[in-house]
């Protein structure tokens, strides 16, 4: 069977139910081919350019918890040899320096919750994926909020975030940073999710496993996103059946309204020239008839008077007449379209 190369929603616009489902399993049957897989390319050799922005966000911010980290470590390392008895309060000047190793605070709604161990791999699969949404005919970027990617295919729109899935170990009293009580101490995993809200409703997500890494999983993205526009249109037929048609707007009764007062104008024009030809030609029949009557009349008697002057009334009428004008208009075929 042959596959068709997904295109934009539009291929579904006014289509029955039949037709929908003959889109999604021609989509979902593209997807499926081994040879539409899509690959991720780890050390990118292109940008997407709507993630250029994203990129150098997260790249600086890496780099800054690096530095943050660094200068932690060595802080307390200095105030263990000296001893030292006061409070510490190092916990607390560096409260930004996240122990799992989030480049960004996990606590704030992002796009990439993620430690600098997964940051490379986490925007390489963003990037295939937005070159392959592309492909597809889909609309990709960031959302108003800024916290979301979206890949929106109408009436269907996912919103995309990552998640590194993180281990902890429990610190005792003695040993966490404020010495009050225990504590959980993050670790990075190495272990993604990509998180999916079926924007506005719904949410899915595609967690690494042992047997299957996200990378492995963006085709399957695709396929849910067809589903799901085919679901909505359903839904919006169903819809429609029950509710009918919207009313009218403003701007639809006044464009009707329009289109009615310039159907009146033209049949008006219309009938007033049909009045004024006939008009015309009843004047036309009158010359002749007139003409003829003189003509009769005056007999043998100056017959080359009476001749031109015949002659002259016969072609003033048949220039008031508009008979031969109007059956030549009537009989001339349309032209054709240009």
């Amino acid at each position: 069977m042959g596959t068709v190369k997904p295109g934009r929603s539009q291929t579904l616009a006014k289509h029955d139910l039949d037709t929908d489902q003959l889109w999604l399993k021609q989509h979902c049957d593209f997807e499926e081919l081994a040879e539409n897989l899509i690959v991720v390319e780890m050390e990118p050799t292109k940008w997407h350019p709507k993630l250029a922005g994203l990129r150098k966000a997260a790249l600086e911010a890496a780099k800054t918890s690096e530095i943050r980290r660094a200068e932690r470590d060595k802080a307390l390392l200095a105030r263990a040899k000296s001893h030292s008895k006061t409070p510490n309060f190092l916990w607390l000047e560096y409260s930004d320096v996240d122990e799992g190793g989030m480049i960004f605070d996990k606590h704030a709604s992002n796009i990439l919750r993620v430690s600098a161990l997964t940051l490379k791999r986490a925007l390489a699969i963003v990037n295939s994926l937005f070159y392959a949404a592309q492909a597809r005919g889909c609309a990709v970027g960031t959302n108003a909020g800024g916290d979301r990617l979206f890949i929106e295919l109408e009436p269907a729109r996912f919103e995309i975030a990552f998640r590194e899935r993180q281990d902890f170990d429990v610190w005792p009293p003695a040993s966490t940073p404020s010495g009050i009580s225990n504590a959980r101490r993050y670790r990075p995993t190495d272990k993604l999710a990509i998180t999916i809200e079926r924007f506005p409703n719904s949410r899915f997500e595609f967690v690494d496993s042992a047997s299957k890494r996200v990378e492995g999983c963006l085709n399957e993205i695709f396929i849910r996103l067809y589903r799901t526009v085919a679901d909505r249109r359903t839904d919006e037929m169903a819809r429609l059946a029950i509710a009918g048609p919207p009313p009218p707007t403003y701007e639809m009764i006044a464009q009707r309204h329009a289109a009615d007062e310039r159907l009146k104008s033209e049949e008006a024009e219309r009938r007033k020239a049909l009045i004024e030809e006939s008009s015309a030609w009843h004047q036309a029949e009158l010359i002749r008839a007139y003409s003829s009557h003189i003509k009769g009349r005056a007999g043998d008697s100056t017959a080359m008077q009476i001749q031109n002057w015949f002659e002259w009334a016969m072609a003033v009428a048949d220039q008031l007449d508009p008979t031969a004008a109007r059956v030549t208009q009537l009989c001339t075929p349309d032209p054709p379209p240009p």
